[in-house]
């Protein structure tokens, strides 16, 4: 190996969690990274709310916004946000975090970042010293697809 050479390879499946973790950290910003983490909090936090939500709630937030099947993440487009998804799957993946996310197709067949954004835009404009609260209420859910829904891509 030449000097300044990583012992990472990609054909190398040997290579120790640190090289990845490494690798990470050098292929994406730190910022993409915290937001991915943001997204996936967020999230999380939606989908368990949405599900303990009472029948007559659940039908509130379907008839509320244009969701037709509920509350879930759906990951990140495989071209315009490869880094993104690639950062969701090694955090879900490789970090065994966000598991409920797991055996999830993550590669969504639309950009979502817009849509995520805003999520979170409203989400903390509610909550703005980002403290998660346990669960989020039937009128809460709807803002927040509501602001999803209002997004657009640039």
């Amino acid at each position: 190996m030449l000097k300044g050479e990583s012992s990472y390879s990609r054909e190398s499946p040997d290579a120790s969690i640190s090289d990845r973790e490494r690798l990470i950290v050098h292929l994406h910003s730190q910022s993409r990274v915290d937001e991915v983490f943001e997204v996936l909090k967020v999230w999380r936090l939606l989908e368990d709310s949405y599900c303990r939500l009472s029948e007559e709630e659940k039908s509130l937030v379907r008839s509320e916004t244009p969701l037709s099947n509920g509350l879930a993440f759906r990951g990140f487009e495989t071209h315009s946000e490869a880094s993104y998804l690639s950062i969701a799957d090694f955090i879900i993946n490789k970090m065994d975090l966000f598991t409920e996310f797991r055996n999830r197709d993550l590669r969504s067949p639309e950009p979502l970042l817009a849509k995520y954004r805003q999520v979170l835009q409203e989400f903390y404009s509610v909550f703005p010293d980002h403290n998660l609260p346990k669960l989020l209420d039937a009128t809460r859910i709807v803002a927040i697809a509501r602001a999803s829904a209002e997004a657009r891509e640039p």
